[in-house]
């Protein structure tokens, strides 16, 4: 992703916003939205995908009303970002009076950010003892699966803590699909069936949501 003045560097920082909003507080997320445009600009903050259009499925144990993934050069540029005085004003100003619950990730991108497509897988997992092997088989497997579908992995990588954040994943994957249906194929594949019980010895904590995505609202292009 290049932007004016500065190249988005070959592995991002990924921000994963997942929550709540009280009930009409539309016009003080307004206000939030509107005063984190400067700063949106200023730190290079990429938005990847954003949606409210959540869906419920089978496959799915978690279901967010907001799902925001954002993407920041490097972790100065985050910090930055969340510790900006600006930030912490319009947090307290307007955030916190307009989510009822948030909840905030962050993890460093294993390589680039790839195309996105309509529909947006996101998996957080926290890795079980002696996970090792079930892991290694079980991102394997997945991969060869992908290939048979009109998938691809948005980003992927390992958590990271930071002050500002409300939780932190061991394992962190985007995946994005075509459309629903063929989010419903790939998990429905009785080849995944049967691979998720690799999965599920590999994990002991693992939560999935999935949303339809659409065009953000701010311009963050400096």
């Amino acid at each position: 992703m290049k932007r004016k003045g500065i190249n988005m560097p070959s592995s991002p920082v990924v921000v994963v916003i997942k929550g709540e909003h009280y009930k009409d507080s539309e016009e003080v997320y307004g206000k939030y939205m509107e005063g984190s445009v400067p700063l949106l600009k200023k730190y290079h903050v990429g938005i990847p995908a954003i949606g409210n259009d959540f869906l419920t499925k089978d496959y799915l144990n978690a279901a967010w009303p907001v799902n925001i993934v954002l993407s920041f050069p490097n972790e100065d540029d985050l910090d930055g970002f969340f510790l900006d005085p600006d930030y912490l004003y319009i947090k307290e100003a307007y955030r916190d009076k307009a989510y009822k619950t948030i909840k905030i990730s962050a993890f460093q991108a294993n390589s680039p950010l790839n195309e996105k497509k309509d529909c947006v897988m996101i998996s957080q997992s926290q890795l079980s003892k002696g996970s090792d092997e079930p892991l290694k088989e079980y991102l394997s497997g997945a991969k060869k699966i992908f290939e048979d579908y009109d998938v691809s992995v948005l980003a992927s990588g390992s958590g990271i803590e930071k002050p500002y954040t409300t939780e932190s994943w061991d394992v962190n994957t985007i995946v994005s699909y075509s459309n629903v249906s063929e989010a419903d194929r790939f998990m429905n594949d009785p080849r995944y069936i049967e691979l998720s019980k690799t999965r599920s010895l590999a994990y002991e904590k693992h939560e999935m949501t999935m949303f339809n995505t659409r065009a953000p609202r701010v311009d963050t292009d400096a």
